[in-house]
């Protein structure tokens, strides 16, 4: 029935763009500034840690143009990347996921546990040998068998439905998860929340968002593995050659593995999940340009010539 509602709804008002759907940031962003109208993000919304200025895209292949649109990005390191790139119409706030209600569980964390988020793909982007890309991944962390009482990997909604790939993980007595899809589903933080809570602690082998979400969550957060971008069929960017340059390896050296003191160092992801952004629920309110008035003006228009669109078919 909800989704009927929302198709319903789309038919005729304005809806997000995709990429503030991602994982329901614009419902979380709603919900934080106690809105009942389902007002629009009226710009772009960064959707995940970005090593580089934040901004979905390839930036050399964005017009003037597309400079003058708004871009609401995560974290200082962002802000001023995104300004090198001649993009100033940037707004910093924080990311999404700090603006998540407190929510408490009803069970204790598994003690000497770790839960695994290991790089994944995407979409529209993969690995050039997923099978290759996974095993050298499992080799890197066998030895944990030995440091920790249970191991439980995340996998990307892609690679959970590849049998192949699942079946690796757990012929090496790895249990397997997945919070789904990402694409309009704000259970899918709630649920990273939940799993992440369950365990004492949280590794993968890249600098990524679950990283920074776990450290945040003031679980005990470590890098263990390689990942290097020739694995990656990736379209290739400016920005991306960051991931192989070592400098987040110099600046987190206590979250590395061969550096790691057991330890949750939580102003790691303070930090760039851009907390000193944060904003009010008012601020967001008047940033986003939210009140009745102006989200009448802009969807009675566009509406009617929804209706008028419809009524002609």
């Amino acid at each position: 029935m909800n989704n009927l509602i929302y198709k319903a709804y789309n038919l005729f008002f304005e809806s997000d763009s995709f990429n503030n759907q991602m994982y329901g940031h614009n419902v979380i962003m709603r919900n934080y500034a106690r809105v009942r109208l389902p007002y629009i993000i009226p710009g772009q919304l960064q959707h995940g840690w970005h090593i580089d200025h934040g901004i979905h895209g390839d930036l050399r292949d964005i017009s003037e143009k597309v400079k003058l649109k708004k871009y609401f990005i995560w974290n200082g390191n962002n802000l001023t990347n995104a300004h090198k790139y001649g993009f100033n119409n940037v707004i910093a706030i924080g990311a999404p996921f700090i603006y998540l209600p407190e929510i408490k569980f009803d069970f204790e964390t598994k003690s000497n546990s770790v839960l695994l988020f290991p790089i994944h793909s995407c979409e529209s982007e993969g690995f050039v040998d997923p099978i290759n890309t996974f095993q050298r991944y499992l080799a890197d962390i066998n030895f944990l068998h030995n440091e920790f009482e249970s191991i439980t990997a995340c996998l990307y909604w892609r690679e959970y439905e590849n049998e192949s790939i699942r079946k690796l993980f757990e012929n090496n007595g790895i249990n397997v998860i997945t919070l789904g899809h990402r694409d309009n589903n704000p259970n899918f933080l709630f649920a990273f929340c939940k799993h992440a809570y369950e365990h004492e602690f949280i590794s993968s082998n890249i600098f990524s968002t679950a990283i920074f979400y776990g450290l945040y969550l003031k679980r005990k957060t470590f890098i263990l593995g390689s990942a290097k971008s020739e694995e990656w069929n990736f379209k290739q960017w400016e920005g991306r050659k960051l991931y192989d340059s070592g400098v987040f390896e110099d600046q987190y050296h206590e979250i590395l593995w061969e550096h790691f003191d057991q330890k949750s160092h939580s102003w790691i992801g303070n930090k760039e999940l851009g907390l000193e952004f944060k904003k009010s629920p008012e601020d967001i309110c008047k940033l986003f340009n939210w009140n009745p008035i102006t989200y009448f003006k802009r969807n009675v228009p566009y509406t009617g010539r929804k209706i008028a669109k419809f009524l002609r078919k």
